[in-house]
C-alpha cells in the first residue's frame, strides 16, 4: 500500500525552497475518531484494506498526496486518526465528493467503522513550515508521531506563527540534523472544531520524540523567553497525542 507521511501524512517533494517555510500550501483533511476500545482493534484491518482500495489509485493518479490510518497511543477522546492530503483546499474538497462515491462499494467496511466509531470531528489543515522535506516533516509511515492541538487567539495567531517558525522550528530542526528525530511540522486551522494549529514531531520511538521536544523548547526558553512566553500568552493551552504508526491493509 502506498503511504506518504502525516498528519497528521504529505506526499515528499511538495515542500521547496526554504527549509522551514511551505511556499505551496498542502492541505490535509483529517477525522478524528471516537471509538469502541473493546472493539477498535477489530476494525484497523478492514479499514486500512478499504482505505488502500479506495484511496490508493488516487494517489498513484496524482490526485491526493497519500492517507493513512493511525491508532491513538496516548491522549484524550479521540481513537482513530484518518487523513488524505492534496495540494489545495480546492483540489482536496473535489477529490472528497469521489472518495465517498467509491467508498460505496465498501460499504460493509464503512457500515463497521460506523457502529464501532459513531462519532467523529473533521478538520481541514494548512501546512505553514516543517523540516525540508515533507517525508521528513511529519511521521513517516512505519514512525510513530506526537501531535500538539493548541487553542489561541485568533486576533493574534499569526504572530504565534512566526515565532514558531522562526525560532521553536529551528530550534527543533537541530535535532533533526543530528538525526535524533525525522523531522516537525507547523499546521493552521482552515475548518473544524476548537484547535486552531498542531505542532507535531516525528521519529522512531515515543521517548526520543518526548525528550527532544522537551530539549528543543527548554533552548527556545533560554534563549528567547520573551518570545516564548509571548506564544505561550496566544496559545495558552493544548492537548497533546501520540500517535501509533500507520496501519496498512
Amino acid at each position: 500500500m502506498r503511504t506518504s507521511a502525516i498528519l497528521l501524512i504529505l506526499a515528499a517533494g511538495i515542500l521547496i525552497g526554504s527549509p522551514l517555510a511551505a511556499q505551496d500550501p498542502v492541505s490535509i483533511f483529517a477525522t478524528y475518531y471516537r471509538c469502541d476500545q473493546s472493539r477498535e482493534t477489530d476494525l484497523d484491518p478492514v479499514i486500512a484494506g478499504a482505505f488502500a482500495r479506495v484511496l490508493d489509485p488516487l494517489v498513484e493518479a496524482g490526485r491526493i498526496g497519500g492517507h493513512s490510518w493511525r491508532p491513538h497511543v496516548a491522549g484524550t477522546a479521540w481513537r482513530r486518526l484518518a487523513t488524505y492530503t492534496a495540494p489545495s483546499r480546492r483540489a482536496l474538497l473535489e477529490v472528497r465528493a469521489d472518495i465517498i462515491e467509491q467508498a460505496q462499494e465498501e460499504q460493509g467496511a464503512f457500515a463497521m467503522l460506523n457502529e464501532i466509531c459513531p462519532s467523529h470531528d473533521d478538520y481541514i489543515w494548512t501546512l505553514v513550515a516543517s523540516s525540508p522535506s515533507v517525508a521528513e516533516a511529519l511521521p513517516n509511515a512505519d514512525e510513530v508521531g506526537l501531535s500538539a492541538y493548541f487553542k489561541c487567539d485568533q486576533a493574534r495567531e499569526s504572530r504565534a506563527d512566526e515565532i514558531y517558525t522562526e525560532i521553536i522550528g529551528p530550534a527543533i530542526q537541530a535535532h533533526v540534523d543530528m538525526g535524533h528525530i525525522s523531522g516537525w511540522g507547523w499546521l493552521t486551522h482552515d475548518i473544524g472544531g476548537e484547535f486552531r494549529r498542531i505542532a507535531t514531531m516525528g521519529g522512531s520511538d515515543f521517548a526520543t520524540i518526548l525528550d527532544m521536544r522537551e530539549a528543543a523548547l527548554g533552548a527556545v526558553r533560554g534563549d528567547h523567553p520573551d518570545e516564548m512566553e509571548e506564544f505561550l500568552t496566544i496559545c495558552p493551552s493544548h492537548e497533546d497525542f501520540l500517535w501509533g504508526a500507520n496501519i496498512t491493509g
